[in-house]
């Protein structure tokens, strides 16, 4: 009975963060679904796993394209995984995430500032090259 209750407690919190479901457009299962794939890449993001968070929050998408969580989660794991390339001075792999970041989210300005900074790195590096 608790897990039927918090089951059914976290389906209905994920699921206000996603589109409003109605017996007509989806079925419960598909709702679940939902709710476990934006639940799993959330439990990615908590543990700094952003190249396994992307695929739960695109699939959380192809489900129901009008969860606007998984959307600007989506653009955040790819911002965050800009900044790891960042610190390992991949830039070009870095750009990269920013600018897909941007495209899901134009208003992730910390992308647009991550992807500003790629390109003075960049500048920087090939000065210090003979």
């Amino acid at each position: 009975m608790k897990r039927k209750l918090l089951l059914a407690l976290t389906l209905t919190i994920i699921s206000s963060a996603c589109s409003v479901l109605t017996a007509d457009e989806r079925t419960w299962q598909n709702a679940l679904t939902t709710a476990r794939l934006y639940d799993l890449g959330m439990r990615k993001m908590r543990h700094g796993e952003y190249q396994k968070a992307i695929p739960y929050f695109q699939k959380t998408l192809a489900e129901d394209p009008n969860c606007i969580s998984a959307r600007e989660q989506l653009a955040r794991a790819h911002y965050q995984l800009g900044n790891e390339f960042m610190e390992w001075q991949q830039f070009a792999k870095a750009a990269e995430q920013y600018r897909i970041a941007l495209e899901i989210n134009p208003k992730l300005a910390d992308a647009g500032r991550g992807l500003a900074a790629t390109e003075r790195y960049r500048q920087i590096s090939s000065l210090e090259q003979p």
